[in-house]
């Protein structure tokens, strides 16, 4: 709010150039608490499904693991739940470019939500020890696939 009071002046392409810097520079802002919030997500998701599958040698090593603490099948139901809530977030966080037709709009669905939305649906089925160890690898994807959209990115 600051800076819109200073951009008072007499000279008015000045203040529009100004105030379109301002707005340049939230939509970063923007960007980067989108791809860090993401990342803490993701990061987050990978480390509980990589606890379950781990189950056996951190309770043989006497490891007070969420997975041992809860079970795994809450530990499951937990990782469900956040990654309902990051799809949700990305699905809100695309939407906007869902019926544009760019090369961001394209790899943003077929590099990150169809993947994720595979990824819920192969935690839904997990069970055993092997389907855990898979979703971590595909998790590891798809945050590496969501970092990777950043050079997609027009400002």
């Amino acid at each position: 709010l600051i800076v819109l009071f200073e951009l008072k002046g007499h000279n008015p392409s000045l203040n529009e150039m100004a105030l379109l810097d301002v707005f340049r520079s939230l939509s970063v802002y923007k960007t980067i608490v989108f791809y860090s919030i993401f990342m803490f997500l993701t990061v987050f998701i990978r480390t509980l499904i990589r606890d379950i599958s781990n189950i056996n040698t951190a309770y043989a090593l006497g490891r007070k693991t969420w997975p041992i603490i809860v079970g795994i099948r809450r530990a499951k139901n937990s990782a469900l739940l956040l990654s309902s809530i990051t799809f949700t977030y990305l699905l809100f966080h695309f939407k906007k470019d869902f019926y544009q037709s760019s090369v961001f709009s394209y790899y943003a669905f077929l590099g990150i939500v169809f993947p994720f939305a595979y990824f819920l649906y192969k935690l839904y089925l997990s069970k055993k020890i092997k389907d855990f160890q898979s979703l971590s690898h595909l998790i590891e994807g798809i945050a590496f696939l969501g970092m990777l959209s950043i050079l997609f990115l027009k400002h």
